[in-house]
């Protein structure tokens, strides 16, 4: 006679028991059975465990290695360490962070700096030009404006070497010859008797030689 074959082990299907009964019967076999499964893991791998459960009608059991007092001990104590580990983190990673914005502000000013140089010689040139192309009447400069004038032909007399050079390119290296007004260039022209000739022929102090 044939054997009927067998169904084998079955899987069981994991869902909510609804008879209260049967619920506590699975929860003494299953509870047992988490208990011996932490206690082998103590034994094989050295590893402190600690297991809490709750029988459907509220009863505690416990289990624990080497008790379930220092297990819960060192698990109330460590979130406080986490605690402080991520403080020493987040004050790491602030520290960081403020250093890169001071870092950012820095480059910012010094990149503000040569945007601020770049328009002073702009401007500079601006004027320059200006006062080049405007004209007028060394009449109406007064005694302070002029006395300005002839110290800053002073200093022009050491890069202007001869009235040929070209004064725009000099006034865009040197701030003081921007400054002047169109007066004081055409002042400087090799006429007969012109303001040019008679500074030319004074001294570093201004007298005449």
């Amino acid at each position: 006679m044939a054997r009927k074959p067998g169904t084998g082990r079955k899987r069981i299907e994991i869902k909510p028991i609804k008879s209260g009964e049967a619920r506590q019967v699975c929860f003494s076999k299953r509870h047992v059975g988490i208990f011996k499964k932490a206690s082998e893991l103590t034994v094989m791998c050295g590893a402190d465990v600690g297991v809490v459960t709750y029988s459907p009608g509220g009863n505690p059991f416990t289990f624990g290695h080497p008790s379930i007092d220092s297990i819960s001990d060192r698990l109330l104590r460590h979130p406080r360490v986490v605690d402080d580990q991520l403080a020493n983190q987040n004050h790491h990673h602030n520290v960081q962070q403020l250093n890169q914005e001071h870092l950012n502000v820095l480059n910012g000013l010094e990149e503000k700096k040569k945007i601020g140089e770049e328009l002073r010689g702009k401007l500079m040139r601006h004027r320059f030009y200006n006062n080049y192309w405007r004209g007028g009447s060394i009449e109406e400069l007064g005694l302070e404006q002029l006395e300005r004038i002839h110290a800053t032909l002073l200093d022009i007399r050491k890069v202007v070497p001869s009235p040929s050079v070209d004064l725009v390119k000099v006034a865009m290296t040197n701030p003081q010859v921007a400054q002047l007004p169109y007066h004081a260039f055409t002042s400087m022209v090799p006429m007969e008797g012109s303001m040019y000739q008679n500074f030319q022929s004074r001294d570093d102090s201004g007298h005449l030689k």
